[in-house]
């Protein structure tokens, strides 16, 4: 599904509970789930938008909002056979691997430490804008 935008979420003032599967945001932008009063937990695909906007929004949210999505990766329980890899780790971001925690741990060690150095950022600065 292809999604014009968000920000008629914006509008629903008592939405508790979202969850939505879209291919892509047309406008692009993830700040209109900021702007949703009561939202209280949340879920949308791992690589829907980029890391630093994922990373803006957890810093505007993260504190009240439950989400598996506001953090730098996803893991799964039952791992997918690739050759000898066993992933596990799904880099939340558009266009980041998937990855085998066990044989990726550096890397995936890398994709935390920036994630984290992003919402540092937006949380240290809460008028910095939704970034491009």
């Amino acid at each position: 599904m292809i999604l014009d935008s968000l920000e008629p979420l914006a509008r629903i003032r008592h939405l508790r509970k979202l969850s939505f599967s879209a291919k892509k945001i047309i406008d692009f932008r993830i700040s209109p789930l900021a702007e949703i009063e009561h939202l209280e937990t949340l879920w949308f695909p791992t690589n829907l938008f980029p890391t630093e906007k994922v990373a803006w929004l957890t810093a505007r949210i993260g504190k009240k909002v439950k989400s598996e999505i506001l953090a730098p990766y996803k893991k799964f329980t039952d791992p997918i056979s690739s050759g000898e890899k066993q992933i596990d780790t799904f880099i939340v971001g558009k266009r980041k691997p998937s990855l085998d925690s066990r044989l990726d741990a550096k890397k995936i060690e890398k994709y935390v430490r920036k994630f984290n150095e992003l919402t540092d950022y937006f949380i240290q600065n809460p008028a910095e804008a939704e970034p491009d």
